[in-house]
């Protein structure tokens, strides 16, 4: 009866796909052939929020044993080939975006598990998951008080921490929440003399592609006061009363 032992294989660039335990025979010579194919990768970022393929991306793994790392410019879908066993870190680049999976201080380790179930010449695949940081934003200020309402071009606001002015700009980026919900809500503030916000305070900033832009309308009406005098008998009404506010 043969012995089992186990056969691992290693090359630069190459993973074992043949049986890693061989039974040896006690009495006399075992031969056994050994399977390897190129361990080829392939990167894919994607919008953790969205799900959309993300082609502005840079991806470098940079191994802790100081190796040589692996490097896809912005948009490649080249195929390369890593060092199985080797331990990396996933260090993606893209404006305005933030890497969330692999985190970048995770430890990603590839295996023969990654091509086990593969053809001969398809590559294993890595998923990066990313985050927009910031989102486009215009906002416009109302005059609720009118039939057509206007714009307050006076007027000052605040999306999250971005300021909106006329002076400012009515169009900026806006830094968003952690999170990986598509619409993501933000406090949303405006003041202008004698006008008052009108509810609601939030608005919503959906987390769209880097050319998406949102459009949040706030809303406000004049700080007009009505006074009016009367008797507290029968509800007349008073006339000639002075007022001093």
């Amino acid at each position: 009866s043969g012995v089992p032992c186990a056969v691992v294989a290693t090359l630069d660039g190459y993973v074992q796909t043949s049986e890693d335990v061989i039974p040896f025979s006690s009495t006399g010579v075992t031969s056994f052939k050994v399977e390897m194919r190129k361990s080829t990768l392939r990167v894919q970022c994607y919008d953790a929020a969205t799900n959309q393929k993300l082609t502005d991306v840079a991806v470098d793994l940079v191994p802790l044993d100081g190796q040589v790392g692996v490097r896809w410019t912005a948009g490649s879908s080249q195929q390369q080939r890593v060092a199985v066993g080797r331990a990396y870190r996933v260090v993606a680049r893209g404006g305005r975006l933030r890497q969330t999976t692999p985190a970048v201080d995770e430890d990603v380790v590839f295996g023969r598990a990654d091509w086990a179930q593969l053809s001969d010449d398809k590559p294993a695949e890595l998923r990066v998951m990313l985050e927009r940081r910031v989102a486009t934003v215009e906002v416009k200020v109302l005059d609720a008080s009118r039939q057509q309402e206007t714009l307050l071009t006076h007027a000052r606001c605040k999306v999250g921490a971005t300021h909106f002015s006329q002076a400012e700009g009515w169009q900026q980026d806006v830094d968003l929440p952690c999170g990986r919900q598509a619409m993501r809500e933000m406090p949303a503030l405006c003041s202008l003399d004698d006008y008052l916000q009108l509810p609601p305070k939030r608005c919503d900033v959906f987390v769209g592609d880097a050319h998406n832009v949102n459009l949040v309308e706030l809303r406000m009406r004049p700080l007009s006061v009505c006074l009016r005098a009367s008797s507290c008998y029968d509800d007349k009404v008073i006339e000639g009363v002075k007022w001093t506010l």
